[in-house]
């Protein structure tokens, strides 16, 4: 006789023209993700080497209890209220459900959970020989697993208070009568049972009473709902597993299954681990002899323990290859499969993913099965490099095309372009990848209770990661780093942090994290060493280990490059009117010039002056955040075309660039003349090394020959728009020179105090003065020493930056309850709140993209359209990101416009989140190709 469970759905066509079966049956569906989680967890698998070692269960044991587990995944839809979601007329073979009476009002994971208790749970604890007690605690144990499985839709299942009716264990609670018919639960204990004798596995009870084995699945409670998500994603393609309704016995089904997920698996490149090409030397990798910090990255001892480095040195010393170099050394001796880059910014991600792409063949070299590469940030399909990586099924290591997921014609190569199709489709998905380069935010997601986090932190496991700038994160940022390298410490990973301008107390901070944090079974809790070198350039190397004979925290120093090492002399101007006239006089001398202003309105205003000055527009040029993506480019490729390494004489000759913090943060350009607004000094140094960045003569013309050092040009001048400095200043200091700029930098104390040094030094002497620079402004001690009149403004952005740090640490996920409702409250959020990528930084104020339209005469019509003129993403490139007060302020696009912006709506998926403005309707605000969004009023 055919089981009952036979007759239960568990995916759907939505045409069900398109396949010879319409539906597929629910235990086929659990059995083809239990399988693709066999091959995923296969012997040699490092997720299943740390799993076993660390919940002390042997490996073909755990793999039948994983799998058994992740085959109750969608429990739930033995549901009559989900059953009655598909009920074809034709059909005679389904159950049958009365859907007035069940309806789908609670989601199938959440149902799972009164299943799990009444088909399973209760009836399992009736017949084990136990006391009450430890009955208690075995299915504590046991809804820490099904917690796993269960939430396989991105986030935890929401439990509901005592659904089961304890007198009988195959009751409906009350609060259940609508969605499930006793019936339902008789069926799933027995599909359950069936299951069990399938996989033959017996329940390790003893560890399963243990509350400290509790705790240990807690830990990896994260790792193993990873697991079953990427399964579930993977046995649900219906390019291998296709719809199935014929009944035949599980266990010949469970055969056929296997093979298929084997297949799927493989393709999909998450079966086998690569190895590297054996690392030999910065010489061989690179090209060219190290320099001092990538020496010591090469020849340092690397353990077989959780290891954090910390890089500290001044911009172009070589901090990307050292990181490079220690990533190549730990995949070499397979600490690592793999590595995830880092970065502040789209546009450095983009910088890097180049770098990365051409570094490939020296990591991996050329073989039958190529590692996978993705570019993991919002706007990753621009990039060109990508694009072709994409469309490219004959690259050497890279070839990723687009997969529908619909059939299954690819083979050979074209295997590997499903393989990185799957992995660039999805930035949830690209951490999968053996390399990934992207955005910081896209790993710190990880620590927070976004949709999918356990994917994410599946995706990091047995990877370095590897973080740019990370002197950038703000305090909201820093809170978020340190929550996530500590699970990454956990896992027995390793981190690599790169920085220019790091405190002393964030680097102390980091050494006492990965010291003291619990880590993998073989580790003991080491007591926290402080860090003690004050030298920069500064390696420090840190290790959690349980033996003695390794040091834990090494400090090394550093010596820079005599080519990096910079001594820039500081002058200062008192009045925009002295700027102005500096510049005009750089620019009538044929030398080029960069002006760095701390607001778009400050950058707008010096723009018209210096037109006003008689600077031809020709030769000036406004860099914002306040422009369109297409203009944006445009500006951005200008400014390199007028300032980049390559730039030649007849480019650079009087050029004026006006920018705000935007140039700073990525692009590689070379100024011969500088000013900078006052900010703190880490600011200052991050714009200063815009200043004679590359070699050249006295003419401009870059300098390429390796055997020349001497600079040609005058010595290079920081010139700082400030006020004038006191011992003793005005309250309105700052604020009187810098009406706007107060508002961006609020910790007037510390504007103060590097003003202050910067006099009594006179130069900014790099790399040999830069930890003294950085300590006296950010100091304790140096906070002590600011003046009175500055403290009201300094302790309000002290208090702010302590709301940062509460904020983080309210958002952040609770490790140690695990994978479960109680360990973030804002699981169940809005949707909004739930997927926004915008709580990996902390906003002062609200933002808005805002997207331009302009409209066109065809006839007697107006026809609206988007502001940039591309064949392609046209919605991308005529977007801009504004303050919400300002796009609140933004005329509404006329109604006459009404059906036009209803199908532009429809065609363009997410437009109807954003803000359409129609910039030829606005009496108050414009949009100016060369000034970017504008008021009128600041035009004339």
């Amino acid at each position: 006789m055919t089981p009952d469970y036979y007759h239960y759905w568990g995916k759907a066509q939505p045409n069900e023209y398109l396949s010879d079966s319409p539906y597929h049956l629910l235990v086929y569906h659990s059995l083809d993700v239990a399988a693709v989680a066999h091959y995923l967890l296969h012997d040699d698998a490092p997720i299943m080497n740390d799993l076993s070692g660390y919940l002390e269960i042997p490996k073909p044991e755990l793999r039948q209890l994983l799998c058994f587990l992740i085959g109750l995944h969608d429990l739930g839809k033995f549901a009559s209220s989900f059953q009655g979601l598909y009920q074809p007329d034709d059909d005679t073979f389904l159950t049958k459900v009365d859907r007035s009476i069940y309806a789908y009002d609670k989601r199938h994971d959440a149902l799972g959970w009164c299943f799990y208790q009444n088909a399973f749970l209760n009836g399992y604890l009736c017949d084990i020989d136990m006391d009450t007690r430890t009955k208690r605690q075995v299915k504590t144990g046991l809804s820490i697993l099904i917690n796993c499985v269960l939430g396989h839709h991105g986030k935890p299942i929401q439990l509901e208070d005592k659904p089961v009716d304890a007198k009988d264990p195959l009751a409906v609670g009350v609060k259940y009568q609508h969605e499930i018919d006793p019936k339902d639960l008789q069926v799933a204990n027995q599909w359950i049972n069936d299951l069990k004798s399938l996989f033959a596995i017996e329940l390790p009870v003893e560890l399963l009473a243990g509350k400290d084995w509790h705790t240990r699945v807690k830990h990896v409670s994260w790792q193993l709902s990873g697991v079953t998500m990427l399964a579930d994603w993977l046995g649900s393609d219906t390019a291998y597993f296709s719809y199935q309704h014929q009944v035949m016995p599980l266990a010949d089904y469970w055969q056929m299954t296997l093979d298929i997920a084997k297949r799927c698996v493989d393709d999909k490149g998450l079966a086998t681990t690569l190895s590297p090409i054996p690392f030999s030397s910065v010489q061989n990798s690179f090209g060219f002899s190290p320099s001092p910090l990538q020496a010591w990255a090469e020849s340092v001892t690397i353990h077989n323990y959780p290891q954090l480095f910390v890089l500290e040195d001044v911009t172009g010393s070589g901090k990307t290859e050292a990181a490079l170099t220690l990533a190549h050394r730990l995949m070499g001796m397979g600490e690592v499969d793999g590595f995830y880059f880092g970065l502040p910014t789209t546009a450095t991600s983009n910088a890097m993913f180049e770098r990365i792409e051409k570094f490939m063949p020296t990591l991996y070299g050329k073989s039958d099965k190529q590692p996978s590469l993705v570019l993991a940030h919002g706007s990753k399909n621009m990039n060109a490099t990508f694009r072709e990586l994409i469309n490219n099924a004959n690259s050497n290591y890279s070839s990723i095309g687009h997969s529908k997921d619909t059939s299954r014609e690819a083979a050979g190569d074209e295997i590997s372009s499903q393989c990185h199709a799957w992995f660039a489709s999805s930035n949830k998905r690209a951490l999968l990848a053996n390399i990934g380069v992207g955005t910081i935010d896209q790993a710190l997601l990880a620590a927070l209770p976004k949709k999918h986090q356990p994917l994410r932190l599946l995706g990091l496991h047995h990877k370095v990661l590897i973080f740019d700038e990370v002197h950038s994160a703000d305090s909201y940022m820093f809170e978020l780093l340190k929550s996530l390298l500590q699970v990454h410490l956990h896992q027995g990973g390793h981190a690599i942090l790169l920085t220019a301008t790091l405190s002393l107390d964030k680097r102390e901070a980091l050494a006492k994290l990965w010291l003291g944090q619990e880590a993998p079974s073989y580790v003991k809790t080491v007591a926290a060493n402080v860090t003690q070198s004050t030298h920069f350039p500064l390696a420090t190397h840190v290790t959690m280990t349980p033996d003695t004979d390794i040091d834990t925290l090494v400090e090394t120093s550093i010596t820079s490059p005599e080519r990096v090492s910079r001594k820039l002399k500081v002058d200062f101007l008192h009045q925009t009117s002295d700027v102005i006239d500096y510049l005009v006089k750089a620019s009538q001398n044929h030398q080029c010039a960069v002006w760095v202003r701390n607001t778009v309105t400050d950058a707008i205003d010096a723009y018209d002056e210096l037109l006003n000055a008689g600077v031809a527009a020709e030769n000036l040029l406004l860099f914002h955040s306040r422009f369109a993506l297409a203009d944006r480019s445009r500006i951005e490729s200008t400014v390199l075309d007028w300032f980049g390494k390559d730039s030649t004489p007849a480019k650079r000759a009087g050029k004026i660039l006006i920018a705000t913090q935007v140039f700073q943060e990525s692009l590689d350009a070379d100024a011969d003349i500088m000013v900078s607004d006052l900010c703190p000094i880490d600011y200052l140094i991050q714009r200063a090394g815009r200043l004679h960045r590359h070699k050249r003569n006295i003419a401009g013309q870059r300098i390429t020959d390796s055997h020349t050092t001497v600079e040609s040009r005058p010595s290079p001048v920081l010139t700082i728009l400030a006020p004038k400095f006191s011992a003793e200043p005005r309250a309105n200091w700052y604020s009187e020179l810098f009406p706007k700029s107060q508002y961006v930098y609020r910790h007037l104390g510390q504007l103060w105090l590097t003003m202050r040094i910067l006099q009594q030094q006179g130069y900014l002497d790099l790399p040999k003065d830069a930890r003294l620079l950085i300590e006296s402004v950010y100091a304790a001690e140096a906070q002590l020493q600011i003046p009175d009149a500055l403290l009201a403004d300094s302790k309000a952005d002290m208090s702010q930056q302590k709301r940062k740090q509460h904020s983080a640490k309210d958002a952040l996920i609770d490790w140690e309850k695990g994978y479960c409702e109680k360990s973030q409250a804002r699981w169940f959020g809005s949707e909004s709140a739930v997927n926004s990528e915008a709580n990996t930084r902390f906003q002062e104020m609200p933002t808005c993209e805002v997207v331009i339209l302009r409209t066109e005469q065809s006839g007697d019509i107006h026809q609206i359209g988007f502001y940039a003129d591309a064949s392609e993403f046209q919605l991308e490139l005529s977007t801009v990101k504004i303050g919400e007060s300002m796009a609140d302020k933004l005329t509404e696009v006329p109604s006459q416009f009404a059906e036009q912006i209803m199908m532009l709506k429809e065609r363009y998926r997410g437009l109807e989140y954003k803000r359409l403005w129609l910039a030829d309707a606005d009496d108050k605000f414009t949009y100016d190709k060369e000034k970017g969004l504008v008021e009128i009023n600041s035009m004339i």
